[in-house]
């Protein structure tokens, strides 16, 4: 990830454990604020809404998340399609 950001190859390890504290407690706080909302929604687990909804607030984190989930979309359909190739192939044999 540092990397892409425009980070050495091969990055400190110093360097690499603080991106990777950073990363786990935004993550926490992130999924425990999910998990708060899906509780007063009357659920027991978060889902994306509930993700959406701690985020609301930050454009870019909220168009972020709406990517994600087009492109989650755009994935699984073309795996459906690439399954059905394979299916229709197997059945003309």
């Amino acid at each position: 990830m540092m990397y892409g950001f425009g980070d050495v190859q091969k990055s400190h390890p110093g360097s690499v454990a603080l991106m990777e504290e950073i990363m786990l407690e935004y993550m926490v706080g992130l999924v425990t604020k999910a998990a708060t909302v899906a509780q007063s929604r009357g659920r027991d687990k978060p889902d994306i809404a509930d993700v959406m909804f701690v985020v609301r607030k930050n454009p870019r984190k909220l168009e972020r998340v709406r990517y994600l989930q087009e492109m989650n979309r755009t994935v699984q359909k073309a795996k459906g399609s690439m399954i059905e190739e394979v299916v229709d192939e197997n059945t003309k044999k």
